[in-house]
């Protein structure tokens, strides 16, 4: 009787770490609420993002600092291809940005059309 049982406690316990370890490789970083914490354009430091979120839904909200008591947001659908996010706004602008780091917990982009007549490349990172 003890073997059966130790069997089946084996057993449950072997399914249930397969199942949190694929959950855990199937999720897509990207996914959620980010936090801005720095941003620059041609190595001049600029205001961050107040908060960036992902939804699993291919949507995304910007949502910028416009005055201290005024935040504005921005929509769009969002596409990830390899290190490559392309955020296609409601208003039909695409913002192509190259990403150079994302885990859990860090995510940092870079974007080189920003500046339109002015040359450059903006960074920005965010955490959770």
């Amino acid at each position: 009787m003890r073997g059966v049982i130790l069997g089946l406690i084996i057993g449950v316990m072997a399914m249930v770490s397969c199942s949190n370890e694929n959950d855990n490789n199937s999720v897509e970083p990207l996914i959620g609420t980010w936090k801005g914490t720095t941003s620059s354009f041609a190595g001049m430091e600029l205001s961050p993002q107040k908060f960036v979120k992902f939804s699993s839904n291919g949507r995304t909200e910007f949502i910028s600092t416009v005055s201290e008591n005024q935040n504005i947001s921005r929509y769009g659908d969002w596409t990830k291809n390899g290190d490559t996010l392309t955020i296609t706004w409601d208003e039909g602008n695409p913002y192509i940005l190259q990403i150079l780091e994302l885990s859990q917990t860090s995510l940092k982009w870079k974007n080189d059309s920003y500046g339109g007549q002015i040359s450059g490349s903006r960074y920005d990172s965010f955490e959770r």
